[in-house]
Order: structure tokens, then C-alpha cells, then sequence
């Protein structure tokens, strides 16, 4: 008897041995949905259990799990070290689930570790087809697969439900508030969930309908990488119209027929109307203006190789991984790069307007918020860098042109304004500027006649502007760091629908005033300043817009560094 248990001791290095050799030799797949739905079969084995050496031993020959190892300990103890992966000898579905999802970590823009799915995949293949569970051999193995499991689950999910990339220790600018996430709870609730023919994992992916759009079409674009791309686009005049002919024209076609905008591919080589017709949208995607012409910022991207699209939209989804899964019913997003204003009422994207943000050397922060009172009519208290460097030259050149320009004067007591010829200008400077200055309520108004305050310590909200030519740009970066909007009366409308008598004429007079009138929402409206360089819209057309602030290319390097650490 003590020879025969001390035979199948010794075998099972073996097998697991032969199983990590084996584990060189297999090919990605998915499970089969019989695979993935077929439940355990009844068998009278008694509640198993694993000893922490087993746990330390594992972690010790795998050192890419270490850094999970309380994680993973506290997860066991919290179990009593049960077995979380099997129930009466026999493993859960989950199981299959999870190793679908491991294997292909790479739809995600993550990287599957094949040594590492390999070799789970053939561990579970052989604990799931032994025909003597009971056995020492079986048992031992479903210990090891328990281990090995989890210790993935806690080493993959951080990544695809939290970020690869913790923005705001990586000092990515990016203040919006964290994803709050307990993995051992998650691992519960995934485990614990036995209602058929539902894949508890894919509820836990990020919930955000942008984030399952940006993954299809993440697919795609790889499926076009793996077939050599798209052609370059390379015309000898340096544009292209309609009416144009030769090989070039195929090549745009090919280009914009991968990308979706060409219905219908042909070997002609004219452009007629229905390639003018396919640039232009593809112009509408990437917030060029659509003229149907190729040249210029048109031709730049659309010879941008589909590699760099494919790193574009990766990080896009890193950062939905970053966004509260649960914001509210109504909110607002501004997203920078896109220069739009998105209202959303409940979840649904029912309107957008143009804004304008921030400068690269001002730009809007990436924050959340919430607006919580509105003032018609403002003043501006100009920052003191605007003062100094732009208020304080032309004073030393004209005393009179705060009075031009509707602006007060104040030296410490902010009730009482004092005569900017008073002041002897030539004998100010960067260093001895101490002056307050603010301008009035009216038409030129540096914020127009309505502000919407979401109090944050960046100073930064919304604003009408006076300036409205500048919303007809197709890049609107101008401003020093706040956000102007084209349709300040309709965003009014809007958050103060259904709060007293606050009707279209009293708005409109509200804005006309000579003081400033403020008004409190009776309900706060969430905003999110957000920085998405490529996403879904509702007709399923993928949009992609310029890195105007360089987060795109600081995100790029951490992450992928990251992923290969």
C-alpha cells in the first residue's frame, strides 16, 4: 500500500513536467461554447483543500505571480483554502471561460503569455478528462490548476479591468475619479455565479459601450495588419480630385475601401463621384474638412500605416479602463481632442456642440466634476499671467485701454476699482505686480454672457465667448485652459429644464444684464473633461483625431513598456 502512494507521489512530477512540455506545442483557440457551458459532473469527493507551501512553491517556480502573492494568500485564507475552481472533484465552467479569455488577452490590446495559457490549458485538459478524479494524481493536479488559476486571475484582471497603467502614479494628467475595484470580491461573484448559458467574465469586462466597440474594431484593424496593411498613397501632383486617373487612384481605393468609407471595391482607376464621396468620409472621421479633395492633412492620414492605428486604439481603451463604470443617467463629456460637447440623457448621446480648449502650453486638464450653479452675465478676473504678459504691456503703451476694454483696476480692496492713470506703468514688472483686474459684464466679455461653474482646483469650466468665428476651425485650441462653447443658450436651456420659471425669454434677459445673476441648479449635472483620440459612434464608423497634447504619445511608451516588464 505505502509503495503504491508513493508511486503516484513521484508520478506526478512527471506529469506536470510532461504537461508544461506539451504546453510548448499547443495552438491558440477558443473553447467551444459545449465547453464553456457544461457543468460539472456528481461525484462524492469531500470539500479540498490547499496547504500554503503548495501556494508559495508554485509562486516560487513562477515569478511572473509574485507580485500577486498577498493578493493571493488572502484569497485562500478568506476561503479557508478551499478549492474556489471545482466542486465535488469536478471543475466549474468557469473554468473554461477563463481560459477562453486568457488565451486570447490579446483582443484586448494585451499580451497573451502562450508559455502561460499553454500550460493551464493542458493542466485542465488532464484534470478535466481523468477518469478517476478521486485519484491522488487527479487531485493533486486539480490542486495545482486551482493555484494556477487564480494566480492568473489576479495577474490578468488587474490589467484588463483596472489598467495597465495607474494614470495617476504614472503622472498622466489624468484626474477623473479612480475605478474602484475589489478582485477578490470579483473572483467571488464570478465563481459563484451558476445561472446557465452566461459568461460571468464578459460582465466584468469595462462596461462601457465604447470600450466593446473600440475591441471589434481593434480586431479588425489587426486582421488588416496580418494581411499586410493598407498602400501608401503617394500622388505626383501632391493632391487628388475628382476626375483623376491612374494607379494611385486604385491605391486610394484600396486604402479607403480597408477603412470602411469604400462600399464597393473596383479595379478602375478613376476617381468619380463615389471615391470623392468615400474621402469625404473619410475627412468626417477624422475631423478634417470634407471637401473630397486628398492632400495636405488628408493625404498625412491617410498614409498613417495601420500600425499606429492599432497602437491608437489600444490606449483608447486603456483609458475606459480608467472611467467609473456607473457615472449617472444625464452627464456631459467634453472630449479635448475631438473638440465636441456630448450630453447624454440617460446613457444615450442625444447632442453635442463644438467647444474650444486649451493650448498645448495651457491645455485642459482631464477631470470630473460636477456643475452645480450657473452665472449669467459674468465678470472675468483676468489670471496674473494673462495681466502681466499680455494686460501690462499695453498699459505701458495706453493707461486708457482697460477703459476700452470695458476692465477695472484694483490695488488690494476688490470693492473699490481705483484709475489705472494713477499708476506709474514703466515701473512695473513680472515681480511687482500687484494689481487685480476685471472686466465688466457685457458683449465683450472675454467669457461671453453665460459661465457654467463646476468649482475644481484647476480653475477651469465652461464659458460663451465672444470670439465665435473660431468654433468654424477644424482644430479649436485656443483658449488658456477653460472651455468655450458654441450654444451657451441651448447648454443653459438644458440645465435648467424643469427648475422654476427659468423660460427661454428669462434666459435670454439674464444674459443681457448689466450685473451678474447667479443662479444654483436645483439638480448638479456631472461632467467628465475627457482625452479620447479614437472612438465608436453610434453608425459604427471608428473616428481617430490628432494627439494635440502629446498624452497620446506618453501613454504609448509606458504602456507598452509595461507590458513587457
Amino acid at each position: 500500500m505505502k509503495l503504491e502512494v508513493l508511486s503516484n507521489v513521484l508520478l506526478i512530477p512527471l506529469i506536470i513536467i510532461l504537461i508544461s512540455c506539451n504546453s510548448e506545442k499547443s495552438e491558440r483557440n477558443d473553447y467551444s461554447t459545449k465547453s464553456i457551458l457544461s457543468e460539472p459532473k456528481n461525484a462524492e469527493i469531500p470539500t479540498e483543500y490547499i496547504d500554503t507551501l503548495s501556494i508559495d512553491t508554485l509562486l516560487l517556480k513562477h515569478q511572473y505571480y509574485r507580485p500577486w502573492q498577498e493578493n493571493i494568500h488572502a484569497y485562500y485564507s478568506k476561503r479557508d483554502y478551499q478549492l474556489a475552481w471545482s466542486r465535488n472533484g469536478q471543475l466549474i465552467p468557469q473554468v473554461s471561460m477563463f481560459l477562453n479569455i486568457i488565451i486570447n488577452l490579446d483582443k484586448h490590446g494585451l499580451i497573451s503569455d502562450l508559455e502561460e495559457s499553454s500550460r493551464i490549458k493542458d493542466l485542465h485538459h488532464f484534470v478535466r478528462d481523468h477518469p478517476h478524479p478521486e485519484s491522488d494524481l487527479a487531485v493533486t493536479a486539480r490542486k495545482s490548476l486551482d493555484i494556477f488559476l487564480t494566480a492568473s486571475f489576479f495577474k490578468h484582471a488587474s490589467q484588463m479591468w483596472g489598467g495597465v497603467i495607474d494614470p495617476e502614479e504614472a503622472k498622466l494628467e489624468w484626474y477623473t475619479d479612480p475605478k474602484e475595484i475589489t478582485y477578490d470580491e470579483k473572483l467571488d461573484s464570478i465563481i459563484d455565479n451558476t445561472e446557465k448559458y452566461r459568461n460571468p467574465f464578459l460582465e466584468y469586462e469595462p462596461l462601457h459601450p465604447e470600450y466593446k466597440k473600440l475591441k471589434i474594431v481593434l480586431d479588425k484593424y489587426k486582421e488588416i495588419n496580418r494581411n499586410g496593411g493598407w498602400p501608401m498613397v503617394e500622388p505626383v501632383n501632391k493632391q487628388l480630385i475628382k476626375g483623376d486617373t491612374g494607379e494611385v487612384i486604385v491605391k486610394l481605393k484600396k486604402r479607403l475601401f480597408a477603412g470602411g468609407d469604400l462600399p464597393v471595391m473596383s479595379e478602375s482607376n478613376l476617381f468619380d463621384a463615389h471615391v470623392k464621396k468615400a474621402v469625404k468620409s473619410f475627412q468626417e472621421r477624422h475631423g478634417l474638412k470634407p471637401d473630397g479633395i486628398v492632400k495636405g492633412k488628408t493625404l498625412k492620414e491617410i498614409n498613417k500605416p495601420v500600425s499606429e492605428r492599432i497602437t491608437q486604439i489600444i490606449i483608447n481603451m486603456e483609458r475606459w479602463r480608467w472611467v467609473p463604470e456607473r457615472i449617472s443617467d444625464s452627464y456631459i463629456i467634453v472630449n479635448i481632442p475631438e473638440f465636441k460637447l456630448h450630453v447624454y440623457e440617460p446613457g444615450k448621446d442625444t447632442w453635442q456642440m463644438n467647444v474650444i480648449v486649451g493650448k498645448a502650453a495651457t491645455h485642459t486638464p482631464v477631470f470630473n466634476d460636477e456643475i452645480n450653479h450657473i452665472v449669467f452675465s459674468p465678470s472675468w478676473t483676468l489670471p496674473k499671467t494673462i495681466a502681466v504678459e499680455e494686460i501690462l504691456p499695453a498699459l505701458k503703451r495706453n493707461p486708457d485701454f482697460l477703459e476700452s476694454r470695458n476692465m477695472e483696476l484694483f490695488d488690494g480692496n476688490l470693492d473699490n476699482p481705483i484709475q489705472a492713470d494713477t499708476i506709474r506703468w514703466d515701473t512695473i514688472n513680472e515681480e511687482n505686480f500687484r494689481f487685480t483686474i476685471r472686466q465688466k459684464p457685457g458683449l465683450n466679455n472675454a467669457l461671453g454672457r453665460v459661465k457654467f461653474m463646476f468649482p475644481n482646483r484647476f480653475m477651469v469650466y465652461l464659458h460663451d465667448t465672444p470670439y465665435g468665428k473660431l468654433f468654424s476651425e477644424e482644430e479649436r485650441d485656443f483658449s488658456y485652459g477653460c472651455i468655450r462653447v458654441e450654444e451657451p443658450v441651448l447648454l443653459a436651456q438644458h440645465l435648467l429644464k424643469g427648475q422654476g420659471n427659468w423660460t427661454n425669454e428669462r434666459i435670454t434677459e439674464a444674459m443681457n444684464s448689466e450685473e451678474e445673476i447667479y443662479v444654483k441648479l436645483q439638480k448638479k449635472m456631472p461632467v467628465y473633461i475627457v482625452y479620447f483620440t479614437t472612438w465608436v459612434d453610434d453608425n459604427d464608423h471608428v473616428h481617430f483625431r490628432n494627439d494635440i497634447y502629446g498624452h497620446d504619445e506618453k501613454l504609448s511608451q509606458l504602456y507598452y513598456n509595461k507590458l513587457h516588464d
